[in-house]
């Protein structure tokens, strides 16, 4: 597989349009869809106490509704494209775009909502995937040929901080033996 317009889309390193990013593309992942609606119907319903202090007035529904409409823009703008040789990243504006070769380190961060894995650039960027988007299978399998290929002493450690996390999970206290034997709530 060949990659086209890698070098043109590089160099500016920031790509406005999914049409211009390279191709071809491995894998992407944007924000799942109940994270969106949760978000969206808890964004409208937080505003409901500012419409009770002002009394309903008429400007509260326009505040509430370019409110709600900024935080749906703000979910649906956040995707993450991978391609053989690139992963892009963006966030509220244009993609981020980074050349396999230019990924200096990388490292899974614990957080409250399950992980970040974050890439580093060698010019000094910073990458930033949350769990619910490097964990979609196609995404993981894109991400780790990407990391294999490159041949680097990071790889190990990435990889070997996802298995152990996949691990931990996987692995629970045994369940405690009632009276008689059987295993389960007592």
């Amino acid at each position: 597989m060949q990659v086209t317009d890698l070098t043109a889309a590089t160099s500016s390193l920031a790509v406005w349009s999914a049409k211009r990013l390279p191709t071809p593309r491995t894998a992407s992942a944007g924000v799942p869809l109940s994270e969106g609606v949760t978000s969206v119907f808890l964004g409208a319903i937080a505003y409901v106490p500012v419409a009770l202090v002002t009394g309903y007035a008429d400007w509260n529904y326009a505040v509430a509704a370019v409110l709600v409409l900024g935080l749906s823009y703000a979910l649906c703008s956040r995707r993450v494209v991978v391609g053989p040789e690139f992963v892009a990243i963006r966030k509220f504006g244009p993609y981020r775009l980074a050349e396999a070769d230019s990924i200096a380190s990388g490292a899974l961060k614990p957080s409250e909502h399950g992980g970040v894995l974050t890439l580093r650039t060698g010019d000094g960027r910073t990458m930033r995937l949350r769990r619910a988007e490097y964990s979609k299978p196609e995404v993981n399998a894109a991400l780790r040929a990407l990391v294999l290929r490159t041949h680097r002493t990071y790889d190990e450690g990435v990889i070997g901080a996802a298995r152990a996390a996949v691990a931990s999970r996987l692995r629970s206290p045994p369940l405690p033996a009632r009276r008689d034997g059987v295993v389960g709530c007592p």
